[in-house]
């Protein structure tokens, strides 16, 4: 991916790639949580019937997933230099990391209001899951805002004129950056 980087020079350009080496820290954090949380809901999620603790350990993750929504939030709010030509990125970004906590907290809540699991409760929790997930139309919402925040930032990198190694190279610092700061929900 490289395209003209439509004036962008200098230390404007200098202030928009290191905003973008931020935000690449914070899907870093993502990223990495949400495979943490999906390989507990894979690992125990489908026997929770079968063993009570499978349950404190599926809330467990629940609980870490909100917190970890909530930790990315937190850190997005102590950006305090955003460049002019970043701003749609970091807003599009924002809503999505809003509905994700929206998502996270929703679906927590059914977990941790549900009853010691047995196989019909289980149903039950993964209706009532999906019911409050539809009732606030989260899933759509989600999809939307990752999209959004996908072509925003897809619009400045254009503008920015990176490649697809730069781009790899931010990534792959911004992956090291948030295990050696030891980032936790």
């Amino acid at each position: 991916m490289k395209s003209s980087n439509l004036g962008i020079k200098g230390d404007e350009r200098k202030a928009c790639i290191d905003y973008l080496k931020k935000e690449y820290g914070f899907q870093a954090f993502y990223f990495h949580e949400e495979s943490l949380h999906f390989e507990t809901d894979r690992k125990h999620f489908i026997n929770i019937e079968v063993d009570s603790e499978l349950q404190t350990e599926v809330l467990n993750s629940a609980n870490r997933r909100v917190e970890a929504s909530k930790e990315i939030i937190n850190r997005r709010t102590q950006v305090k230099e955003i460049p002019e030509v970043a701003k749609p990125v970091f807003i599009a970004w924002g809503s999505f990391y809003d509905v994700l906590a929206e998502l996270t907290i929703a679906r927590g809540n059914v977990i941790e209001g549900s009853p010691k699991v047995d196989k019909k409760s289980k149903e039950d929790m993964l209706e009532q899951i999906m019911k409050v997930l539809i009732q606030n139309n989260l899933f759509d919402r989600l999809q939307e805002s990752r999209v959004k925040a996908r072509n925003a930032e897809g619009d400045f990198i254009n503008k920015l004129g990176l490649t697809d190694s730069e781009l790899d190279e931010y990534k792959e610092l911004a992956k090291v950056s948030v295990i050696n700061d030891n980032w936790q929900p």
